[in-house]
Parts: structure tokens; C-alpha cells; sequence
């Protein structure tokens, strides 16, 4: 098991990728290294904003005051994983 992450999601206003398919394919590259957590668990210890569009206008007020990791597109997919791993420090984890 890696960390508690949490998804939140932007309201859905102009969506140009479908995020919830983006999020099925981040949650496959992470594998069990993430527990996945609501972000009102109060557990979370990062979370990921899924972005619609590039403006990513979603309101983060709210959030825990944990790290946040952007995901405005799909092309981000690799790199969220990416700076998860770094943020991380899972030596080895970097592989597909």
C-alpha cells in the first residue's frame, strides 16, 4: 500500500475528456500502491483535482490542506503518476 488519495472533481462546466475515464486510467498506472479515499474522510493524504479543461476553475477551498496534483487533460495522465512517484519517493514504482 502506497498513500491515501483522494479524487475531486471540478463541476463539470466544459469538460473536453472525459474525466472519468482519465481517472480509471490513472487508478490502473497506480495500482495498489493507493488507498483511494473520499476527500470528507478526513484521511486523505494527497489528493487529485480532475480538471475538465484548462482553466481548472474548480473551487479547492474546501480541500485538507494536503498535497494537490492537477489533472487537466489526459496527456497529464503520466506525468500526475509521475510527480506522484517523486512526491513519493517509491524507488522502483516508475515502471508502467
Amino acid at each position: 500500500m502506497w498513500n491515501k488519495i483522494a479524487l475531486k472533481y471540478c463541476g463539470g462546466c466544459n469538460p473536453q475528456y472525459n474525466r472519468r475515464e482519465a481517472t480509471n486510467e490513472l487508478k490502473e498506472k497506480l495500482g495498489n500502491r493507493v488507498e483511494w479515499v473520499t476527500v470528507d474522510s478526513g484521511e486523505a493524504e494527497a489528493v487529485i483535482v480532475v480538471q475538465g479543461c484548462p482553466r481548472a476553475c474548480a473551487d479547492l477551498s474546501e480541500l485538507p490542506d494536503v498535497p494537490m496534483f492537477m489533472l487537466t487533460s489526459v496527456e497529464q495522465i503520466q506525468t500526475v503518476v509521475a510527480d506522484l512517484i517523486q512526491a513519493y519517493n517509491q524507488p522502483g514504482d516508475d515502471q508502467e
